[in-house]
């Protein structure tokens, strides 16, 4: 039963960890202009290594083993703005930004095969919360130990694995982060910031006064991702050490 709790928390909580063959729909194939885009950004970011990744249409913004995928809502509207010979909406401008900023954070993923040392990390979590649960069901049936006992130890076990998961999952999403921070261009990086603005003001977190409460708050929205404050302030210390604005002028952007 412990065995089933965990696996369910962690195919809730951690799908990109647990990565389905989803089908390689190639944007080329379909959206010419949101290509050109790409290829653009990879001309424009040669260490994120574009060039070398597949680009893919999705229903969101992720990384494969080998491809990145992006939602069709973003790449339609890419298409009808990109090298548009109308001018761009303000909106459109803002999603193109914030676009660029992402790709670099998913090509990361890509790029350092987060997606195979993440299924890794589960499959040895998963080995190990079984041996864990086998065991104090060994200990229950060979009495060496009260139920109980064997109950609270195989709970506690199960839970530290999860954490470490969990923990995992939020090291790789802070190195992406970290890539996109520190390479995107001034205007995109201002976009990534107000992504991740938007970002927190989507979770709906209760309001709290107290910092404790609001880190759990936080976890349990999202417990495969640094909370959306954490990922702002990273990105707009980067900000103001690369192009020198003061944290008060950083903060007003977003």
């Amino acid at each position: 039963m412990l065995k089933k709790v965990f696996l369910a928390l962690a195919t809730a909580c951690l799908p990109h960890l647990i990565v389905t063959q989803e089908s390689q729909v190639l944007v080329q194939s379909k959206y010419p202009k949101a290509y050109a885009w790409y290829c653009d950004m990879a001309q424009k970011y040669p260490d994120a290594h574009l060039a070398q990744i597949k680009f893919c249409i999705s229903d969101h913004h992720h990384a494969g083993t080998d491809a990145i995928f992006w939602p069709e809502a973003n790449l339609k509207i890419i298409n009808d703005s990109y090298q548009s010979s109308n001018p761009m909406s303000d909106t459109n401008r803002q999603l193109l930004l914030e676009d660029e900023y992402l790709l670099l954070h998913e090509s990361y993923h890509v790029a350092q095969s987060h997606i195979l040392k993440g299924k890794l990390a589960l499959a040895t979590a998963t080995t190990a919360s079984a041996a864990i649960t086998l065991g104090s069901i060994a200990q229950v049936c060979s009495q060496a130990v009260p139920i109980v006992t064997a109950t609270t130890q195989a709970v506690a076990g199960n839970v530290a694995i999860a954490a470490a998961v969990y923990a995992y999952a939020r090291s790789q999403e802070t190195q992406a982060d970290n890539f996109a921070n520190q390479t995107a261009d001034k205007s995109s990086l201002q976009a990534g910031m107000k992504w991740h603005t938007n970002n927190h003001q989507e979770l709906q977190l209760p309001a709290s006064n107290s910092a404790v409460t609001q880190t759990i708050a936080e976890i349990y929205a999202d417990p495969a991702h640094p909370a959306p404050t954490t990922r702002l302030n990273s990105s707009q210390q980067v900000f103001n050490d690369r192009f020198n604005l003061a944290l008060e002028e950083t903060s007003a952007i977003c």
